[in-house]
């Protein structure tokens, strides 16, 4: 499915993970397939899908001093939007620039390089993968990226 530019796309990330790309300070998302994303990058509304990854609470606090309780993490909604500005293979052997990031796992990192939380999150339904939102939620998202000045 080709990505347009300008296009807004849904990124479906489970919990704790959706919330530390938003508000935390995890700026890649470990994929299993490559991207080719547009000039410009591409803005993607991150899901917080339904279900939690089985992390351990504090090893993500290692990671994320920060971080909430898992139990107040919202699920199953849009939590922010996030600038997709890099897909990368990573090799832990030759890859300098993100060796250093603990959150860099691969084999596939989407670098983001803004993030913007919503000031009142979108119950919405996630898919796997990229997906199209509504029509009607993309121009919302699209309307609040303009707000905010970064469109």
């Amino acid at each position: 499915m080709a990505i347009e530019k300008g296009e807004i796309r849904g990124l479906t990330v489970l919990q704790p993970f959706a919330s530390a790309i938003v508000y935390g300070p995890k700026n890649v998302e470990n994929r299993h397939q490559r991207l080719h994303l547009p000039a410009g990058g591409l803005w993607v509304a991150v899901h917080a899908g339904l279900r939690q990854y089985p992390a351990n609470e504090q090893s993500i606090r290692e990671l994320w001093p920060g971080c909430p309780p898992f139990a107040r993490m919202e699920r199953g909604v849009i939590l922010g939007l996030a600038r997709l500005v890099e897909v990368r293979w990573y090799d832990v052997s030759r890859d300098v620039r993100l060796r250093d990031d603990l959150w860099a796992l691969g084999p596939w990192c989407w670098v983001f390089d803004m993030k913007v939380p919503l000031k009142q999150t979108i119950r919405y339904r996630g898919k796997q993968g990229l997906w199209r939102l509504s029509a009607e939620v993309e121009a919302d998202l699209r309307a609040f990226l303009q707000i905010e000045g970064l469109l």
